[in-house]
């Protein structure tokens, strides 16, 4: 006995439906994660990539961490457990040329010392651009903020310098260049506004 039309019609839509779902679901693992833009996605190879930590150290290995506030003006020095604000003039390697920075404020953070020292080192790129597909500058000739850190190596102490430009579209990461490198990296937006919170 065969069905009516109308129950084989809605059998075969239901059957679509469950087929349309699963390639989406399939197609959204397989793009999870990166939260890269989409014009740009053939730039960002970042599929089934496990990256290593971008200061490629351990939390007791940081000896002091400079976030600096282009826009705004400001930088933050955590070291020693202490937490210094300064207001001035700031390029991405300090202050600039003649100008000396004003102590905003000052105190003993041991708690705030020790979560960034930890947060820092875990920091990992979701995606990596090579610098032969870089297409623009994705913020980085004019960066927004800066940060540099102090890493303890068995040769001595490496100061590792990150500028952080654009958002990308759906504003889930944050393009981001390491020291001198011409490559540049995708990592959650998290990271920066994390430090942005510490600061007026």
């Amino acid at each position: 006995m065969s069905l009516p039309l109308s129950t084989r019609i809605l059998g075969g839509a239901t059957t679509l439906l469950a087929v349309f779902y699963l390639v989406m679901l399939v197609y959204g693992d397989h793009n999870h994660g990166g939260g890269a833009a989409h014009q740009h996605h053939h730039h960002h190879h970042h599929e089934h990539v496990e990256y290593e930590t971008i200061l490629g150290a351990e939390p007791h290995q940081i000896t002091f961490i400079e976030a600096i506030y282009l826009e705004g003006g400001w930088m933050l020095r955590l070291e020693d457990n202490m937490v210094i604000l300064y207001e001035g003039a700031f390029g991405c390697y300090g202050t600039l040329p003649g100008q000396e920075p004003e102590q905003m404020a000052v105190r003993t953070d041991e708690r705030l010392y020790s979560q960034w020292r930890t947060f820092f080192t875990n920091m990992k790129p979701d995606a990596h651009i090579d610098s032969d597909a870089i297409a623009e500058s994705y913020g980085l000739d004019n960066p927004i903020s800066c940060m540099r850190i102090g890493v303890l190596r068995d040769e001595g102490e490496e100061v590792v310098a990150i500028q952080f430009g654009e958002l990308t579209v759906q504003g889930l990461n944050q393009y981001i260049a390491v020291n001198t490198s011409d490559d540049i990296l995708l990592i959650p937006r998290y990271f920066w506004q994390q430090v942005r919170l510490q600061m007026p």
